[in-house]
């Protein structure tokens, strides 16, 4: 039998907030210092910048020129306010977006999913900023499409998993990471079980750790999704 949930209401809320704002603020366009342009190029699905930044060369890529180099630039700022260095390794086309991978200082990778190849490398270096303030590192270990939009499954240290579910890849894969976050936070891990269609959207549901089970509802899966994970 599942066991009852009280929400956590203002404060879950002030959290889920707190974490959506970091998860969609753009990155900053300006570098770290003693930074310079190496290269420039078009790939598949759009361009690659490489940023020179003292002994380190952060490459990135994204959808527009401006895209890949702020996200270049962002990752030179992440090195020089933690010490994780990062780069970008590769990335490829898949169903309903793109998949990106980074190198981390430490031997680690970090390869997050997004509709966009921004929002892939976007989601990537958001998991490097989250190894960097907690340890805990983390990478997709997959993805399916599934009626109303996707479910992706991070992996992280410890041999957890955190599958969750959004409209988009983009959204599936900030939720996985959230959940991850969540964790960290709090010890407490949670994935997504399964979820349905109801008049006027969809219902999903999480489990977690204990044996508790929280369902949201919204308009679409990702505010259904998230509204459960709010109740964690």
């Amino acid at each position: 039998m599942k066991t009852a949930i009280l929400s956590k209401a203002a404060a879950a809320l002030l959290s889920v907030a707190a974490l959506w704002l970091s998860v969609t603020t753009a990155p900053p366009a300006t570098a770290a210092p003693s930074c310079s342009v190496n290269d420039s190029r078009s790939v598949p699905g759009g361009y690659l910048v490489d940023l020179r930044c003292g002994s380190n060369t952060h490459t990135a890529v994204g959808t527009t020129l401006n895209e890949a180099y702020n996200e270049a630039a962002a990752l030179g700022q992440l090195a020089a306010a933690t010490g994780n260095a990062c780069s970008y390794t590769r990335h490829n086309a898949i169903p309903g977006g793109y998949i990106v991978d980074i190198s981390c200082t430490g031997g680690y990778y970090h390869t997050a999913a997004g509709t966009t190849l921004t929002d892939a490398t976007t989601e990537t270096r958001a998991l490097a900023q989250l190894a960097a303030g907690t340890g805990k590192h983390c990478a997709q270990s997959r993805h399916n499409p599934i009626p109303g939009g996707y479910v992706l499954e991070l992996q992280c240290t410890g041999g957890y998993y955190y599958p969750a579910a959004g409209t988009t890849l983009t959204d599936a894969t900030t939720e996985s990471r959230a959940l991850a976050q969540l964790a960290a936070n709090t010890g407490k891990h949670c994935g997504y079980t399964r979820h349905n269609p109801i008049p006027g959207g969809y219902s999903a549901e999480i489990s977690c750790t204990g044996g508790y089970y929280h369902t949201g509802v919204g308009g679409t899966l990702t505010e259904a999704f998230r509204r459960a994970r709010s109740m964690a």
